[in-house]
């Protein structure tokens, strides 16, 4: 009784098993490797491998090709051993669908003051160029520039994925002097800083502070 036992659990173990690997997905243009670790098991060794489709692989014959499909597609992997007994097994790769990103709309502004632009379909922001931007790196920062700009935001989502907007603040030509009532230096990246709009363009000026009496 025991040796059988044993008998069959040898035999169970030498059979030839192809390893595809789990589905997964990737953004439009990336490549992810593609089968298992290992990608065969059991049989005799060595192995030969074939995958199919050859479609968006590096190569069709190694263990663990990179595939870059186009599109979501199924790659079957057959592996051969030495006393040619073959298996197979199949793996999707999904492509993700890049996010739908907007900069907000197309704004305008005296110089010297600033507005907030408004960036929206995805989870993080960077925007481009970040000269007189504050919070550049969420989806509402402000901007101060001085002249008009254009500006480009990269939007990444929960895969990864990135896709891009921009949006145009055209900036009036303005000396008139903007000044704000109150600022909070907290440290929190919302106005922070004592600003007054177009100060530059005065450059003998001369700023006093008072207390309230």
């Amino acid at each position: 009784q025991f040796a059988i036992c044993n008998f069959i659990s040898a035999q169970t173990l030498s059979v030839l098993t192809a390893n595809a690997g789990g589905n997964m997905g990737i953004c439009p243009n990336d490549s992810v490797k593609i089968g298992g670790n290992p990608s065969a098991t059991g049989g005799t060794p060595p192995y030969t491998y074939s995958w199919q489709p050859a479609t968006g692989l590096n190569s069709s014959n190694a263990s663990n090709p990179n595939a870059c499909p186009s599109s979501s597609t199924n790659y079957t992997l057959t592996v051969t051993d030495a006393a040619n007994n073959s298996s197979s097994d199949v793996v999707n790769v999904s492509i993700y669908a890049l996010p739908t990103v907007t900069a907000g709309p197309n704004q305008t502004i005296y110089q010297g003051t600033n507005t907030q632009l408004h960036a929206n379909g995805a989870v993080q922001y960077y925007w481009s160029p970040s000269q007189n931007l504050f919070n550049q790196n969420t989806a509402a920062p402000i901007a101060e520039p001085g002249s008009s700009t254009t500006y480009c935001v990269a939007g990444v989502d929960i895969h990864g994925c990135v896709n891009y907007a921009c949006m145009t603040l055209d900036v009036i030509p303005s000396d008139t002097l903007v000044l704000y009532n109150a600022f909070s230096p907290n440290g929190d990246g919302n106005n922070d800083v004592f600003y007054i709009g177009n100060i530059e363009k005065y450059p003998n000026n001369q700023l006093e502070i008072y207390n309230r009496n």
